[in-house]
């Protein structure tokens, strides 16, 4: 699966607002970004839908349970110190 940049995406997006149509956005995308693919048509409609409702066209994480911070002395051994048990 490709990845498209947020150039490509706000082309998409805007092109879609013009010409609404999927279609007609994917012609322009490919003539206005002189590339040979264009985005899916179920990618044009989410980034449309996202840019709608949210204002953006950026990733969102994904929902799940949220990672900790690592503590920066995990992993690292602290040296033992020289006192010898007599």
């Amino acid at each position: 699966m490709e990845r498209w940049g947020d150039a490509e995406c706000v082309c998409a997006v805007e092109l879609y607002i013009l010409m609404g149509s999927v279609i007609k956005t994917q012609r322009g995308f490919r003539h206005e970004m002189n590339r040979h693919e264009a985005p899916p048509p179920n990618a044009i409609r989410q980034w449309v839908r996202q840019c709608r409702e949210e204002g953006s066209i950026a990733c969102k994480k994904p929902p799940g349970r949220p990672s900790s911070e690592r503590c920066p002395n995990v992993g690292v051994r602290q040296p033992q110190s020289e006192a010898v048990c007599k």
